[in-house]
């Protein structure tokens, strides 16, 4: 729509005055003045900016395909809503369907929206559109608090997670049902690095890759705090004379969870290079294997809080990564 309505042309000028109209049909009004409709043109933007599948089956209304477009939805329902009021029943009740997808307290989901809210309005007027920043509906309380709010650490308003076996086996399921029904290997690692981020209850997750001539290992997928620091610094030149301890995972084709108890041999392999990126805190690792071949592996840590690591937690932890290899296993299989 952003990318129609910033040109300007006659035709749009002309649909403008159309939708204006009352009784208008704006899906009939599209079809016949552009002939195309405003989703369509966002699913084609979508694969040709190769923006992923959530976003693609988002737009095609696909929740069968992807658990996650529900939540998509929702939010599109929310943005709409707001636009009637933050604190009308229809709003209210929203909040408390948006806290039952999430799992978390209806108190929590709302301080959440309410900065993202006004995270989208401060982000607007960084881009020079202030006047359409003021358009975004935020509470009734003052704009500038709000917007200090939306500047805060995330953590004052988002707690970590904490583990969650209800939400582990949600997403357990959906995987499985995403395997069974129409593979798509990179929706499959989300989903998993989604289950140990907020199922197992980590700070920081990420899904690192091979590269093709298997010479260097970087993040692909990061979830959790310090998302950008994250993937800019995980990467590892892949060679015998740099050995450490993600490259040795890989080899053994063996999960690890490092902490000072540690064998010494293993301790050993947490390099300058690793402890740049791990901290002192302790951190668990899984290789991902095609035909007993490592092509990457998952990371997770609980550096920003400070919090231990217990055994429940690496058991959770390989149990997504198990997951995640027998998915791979099934897919090989079937071709």
């Amino acid at each position: 729509r952003l990318a129609f309505w910033g040109h300007a042309s006659e035709v749009a000028v002309r649909l403008n005055t159309e939708l204006e109209q009352p009784g208008a049909d704006p899906v009939a009004l599209e079809r016949e003045l552009l002939g195309f409709t405003f989703t369509d043109l966002s699913l084609q933007l979508a694969r040709e900016w190769r923006l992923g599948t959530l976003v693609e089956n988002a737009l095609e209304g696909r929740g069968e395909a992807d658990p996650r477009v529900s939540n998509v939805e929702l939010a599109r329902e929310l943005a709409l809503t707001a636009e009637q009021g933050w604190d009308t029943p229809e709003m209210k009740q929203l909040l408390g369907r948006l806290a039952e997808n999430l799992y978390l307290p209806v108190s929590d989901v709302e301080q959440l929206v309410v900065r993202n809210a006004g995270e989208a309005q401060k982000t607007a007027a960084c881009f020079g559109a202030g006047d359409a920043s003021e358009l975004i509906p935020l509470p009734q309380r003052p704009r500038a608090r709000v917007r200090r709010e939306a500047e805060d650490e995330p953590g004052q308003i988002n707690r970590f997670p904490e583990p969650d076996p209800m939400l582990q086996l949600k997403i357990l399921r959906e995987v499985t049902s995403l395997v069974e029904d129409r593979f798509d290997f990179n929706l499959m690692l989300e989903m998993v690095l989604e289950g140990i981020y907020r199922g197992v209850g980590m700070d920081r997750t990420l899904f690192a890759l091979l590269s093709r001539d298997r010479s260097q290992l970087k993040a692909r997928y990061v979830l959790g705090w310090d998302q950008q620091a994250l993937r800019q610094h995980f990467a590892f030149e892949v060679s015998p004379v740099k050995a450490n301890i993600f490259l040795h995972v890989l080899d053994s084709r063996e999960p690890c969870w490092i902490s000072r108890e540690s064998d010494s041999r293993l301790l050993g392999l947490v390099t300058d290079e690793v402890r740049y990126v791990t901290g002192e805190a302790p951190f668990m690792a899984m290789p991902i294997l095609i035909q007993s071949r490592a092509i990457g592996l998952f990371y997770a840590d609980r550096l920003p809080s400070r919090r231990p690591l217990r055994e429940d937690d690496y058991s959770s932890f390989r149990h997504f990564g198990q997951q995640a290899n027998m998915a791979l296993s099934l897919l090989y299989q079937g071709r």
